[in-house]
C-alpha cells in the first residue's frame, strides 16, 4: 500500500477502524509523518469547511498516529487545534476532546509545557 492509499483510508469515514492504513502508515513512518502534519494543518487552517463537509476522519488519525510516533513536530499544530472554537471542535471531534486530547498534547510535547500552559489559561478556549 503506498502512502497515498494510506492517506485516503484514514481520511474517509467508513464506520470502521482502518487498521490496515494504520499498520501501514507505522511501517512507512518517516515517509507519512509529513504527510499527517500536513493534514493536521489543513485541519487548522480549513476546520469550518471540513466541518461543513461532514464525515472527516483525518484529522483524529494523524493525531493519534503523531502521538504514538511522539512527533514534537506536531506540538504547536495539536495546541491550534485545542485552541479551536467550541462548536467546531465538539463536531469534528466529539469525545476525543474530553477522551484523548490531554494524551495527544502529552505525546507531542517533548519538554515543552508552553502550549499546553497556553490552552489552560485561554479562556475563550473549550473547557
Amino acid at each position: 500500500m503506498d502512502t497515498a492509499q494510506i492517506l485516503r483510508l484514514l481520511e474517509e469515514n467508513t464506520g470502521r477502524f482502518a487498521r490496515t492504513a494504520v499498520e501501514a502508515a507505522v511501517a512507512r513512518r518517516e515517509e507519512i509523518t509529513p504527510e499527517l502534519l500536513r493534514i493536521l494543518e489543513n485541519t487548522v487552517d480549513h476546520a469550518a469547511q471540513l466541518d461543513a463537509e461532514g464525515d472527516y476522519m483525518g484529522h483524529l488519525y494523524a493525531m493519534f498516529l503523531l502521538a504514538q510516533f511522539r512527533e514534537t513536530r506536531a506540538y504547536p499544530l495539536v495546541v491550534r487545534f485545542a485552541l479551536l472554537p467550541s462548536d467546531l471542535l465538539d463536531t469534528l471531534c466529539g469525545d476525543f476532546l474530553t477522551e484523548d486530547l490531554g494524551q495527544v498534547l502529552a505525546s507531542v510535547c517533548g519538554d515543552d509545557l508552553k502550549g499546553i500552559q497556553s490552552v489552560i489559561e485561554n479562556e475563550d478556549a473549550d473547557e
